[in-house]
């Protein structure tokens, strides 16, 4: 390229730098970017896949005193160094000016068209990584800078110097001069409720949506600091536009609380602030008062008795049957009425029979039975066992026989029951009009 032809690229490059200026964000300066120097390149626009990255390239100052060490020419996206596009140069490499004497740097391809000293590499190829093309519709940054180093041996890509230019990508490898205008944040609002619990934490949750008051989508992350004042009450990761978080027990009394969503991509959606929520926990009751209320019940009250017995009972005629006489009747219904004092002994109320006897003739006694039950509902007691006539019982009613047993019963004071008699005398007892003596003892 001849001088006329070079001077006019380059002019072009900063036409485009200052007229675009209204459609790119500026670079924030590093600490250690130089600033009194501009850098120019040619071309303006090119692909990533671009076999010369570069054709030209001017800077209108050279590297400062103490950093003339050697240079290059390196790319980075945001924070991230991508690597050299360039050859190192020294104060004797050809092709060009490389700014060692504080002179303006210059490099083309006139003299060597694949001059390495300028551009080496395309932005596929650069040492450390690529860079990262945008998406549709929104462009990405990068930056190209030139370095000058202290010492060549021992670069430090933080405190040695450099000149920068910002450039942008698209989302097809489309690279140009100038920062791509970024987008702004998509506006959140946040609201927030609070519920207390019956334990007096406070359950807190915020949802967060778009500007069309949609909750944010599943996928898109962030957090909810929820504050009570200054105080961090609590903390809860977004899941579909929701976090939640419990507070520790709350003092009683009312509580203010607000929602601070943060973003995981701040370029995507805006923190927002929600507005107030309150709870009010309630005053504690105060201490119950107690007093001691005195009775005195005497002892020995109350009474066991039986009732009920009738004054005679009749059998009837025995008939003969598989060898035996029988005969049978009923005995009561006997109440037994209990109204000693909780804890007082348990009850039995049993019965004993004399022989049979008619004169000098006599019916033993062991052959009279009895079959207790209870009579209705609600008894303290319970009926005693089945006791029949001998031979299927030693003794029968001959020996005592519980008719029925019981203890005191909180509320419940009487126990009726009954009894199915029953006679079975041997087939050859002699005929006659007999009488035996049925004793109930309650103890």
């Amino acid at each position: 390229m001849n001088k006329s032809l070079k001077k006019i690229a380059s002019l072009a490059v900063v036409g485009a730098l200052v007229t675009g200026g209204l459609a790119f964000s500026a670079q924030a300066a590093s600490a250690d970017q130089l600033t009194n120097g501009t850098i120019t390149i040619t071309p303006a626009t090119g692909n990533r896949a671009d076999a010369n990255f570069l054709n030209s390239i001017d800077v209108t100052t050279g590297c400062p005193v103490g950093y003339r060490s050697s240079s290059d020419t390196q790319i980075y996206q945001g924070t991230t160094r991508m690597g050299s596009v360039s050859l190192t140069r020294y104060s004797d490499s050809p092709y060009g000016s490389w700014g060692f004497t504080g002179n303006a740097i210059h490099g083309d391809r006139t003299i060597a068209p694949t001059n390495g000293y300028l551009s080496a590499k395309n932005l596929d190829t650069t040492t450390q990584g690529q860079v990262l093309n945008g998406t549709v519709g929104n462009d990405a940054n990068f930056e190209l800078r030139v370095y000058c180093y202290a010492d060549n041996l021992n670069r430090n890509y933080t405190t040695d110097k450099y000149f920068s230019l910002a450039m942008s990508i698209n989302s097809t490898g489309d690279w140009k001069v100038g920062a791509a205008a970024v987008a702004p944040a998509t506006a959140t609002t946040t609201s927030l409720t609070a519920l207390l619990n019956s334990d007096n934490t406070t359950t807190l949750t915020a949802t967060v949506k778009d500007p069309n008051g949609a909750a944010l989508p599943a996928g898109v992350t962030g957090s909810v600091q929820f504050l009570e004042g200054t105080t961090v009450a609590g903390t809860g990761t977004i899941t579909n536009g929701v976090a939640t978080a419990n507070t520790t027990v709350l003092a009683a009394g009312s509580h203010t609380f607000t929602a601070q969503f943060t973003p995981g991509n701040a370029a995507v959606y805006a923190a927002s602030t929600s507005g107030s929520a309150s709870v009010a926990v309630a005053q504690p009751a105060a201490a119950p008062g107690s007093t001691n209320v005195t009775t005195t019940v005497p002892s020995g009250t109350g009474s066991l008795t039986f009732s009920g017995l009738q004054s005679a009972i009749s059998l009837g005629t025995a008939v003969l049957a598989g060898g035996l006489f029988t005969a049978n009747g009923n005995l009561g219904p006997i109440t037994v009425t209990d109204t000693r004092q909780l804890g007082s002994t348990t009850w039995n109320l049993t019965g004993t029979s004399t022989d049979f006897k008619d004169g000098s003739k006599l019916i033993d006694g062991k052959y009279f039975g009895w079959t207790p039950s209870l009579v209705g509902s609600g008894n303290a007691g319970t009926a005693g066992a089945a006791v029949l006539p001998a031979p299927a019982s030693t003794s029968g009613l001959k020996a005592a026989s519980v008719l029925t047993t019981g203890a005191v019963v909180d509320g419940t004071t009487t126990t009726v029951v009954g009894a199915a008699l029953s006679l079975a005398a041997p087939g050859n007892t002699r005929g006659g009009f007999y009488t035996a003596v049925l004793t109930l003892t309650l103890l």
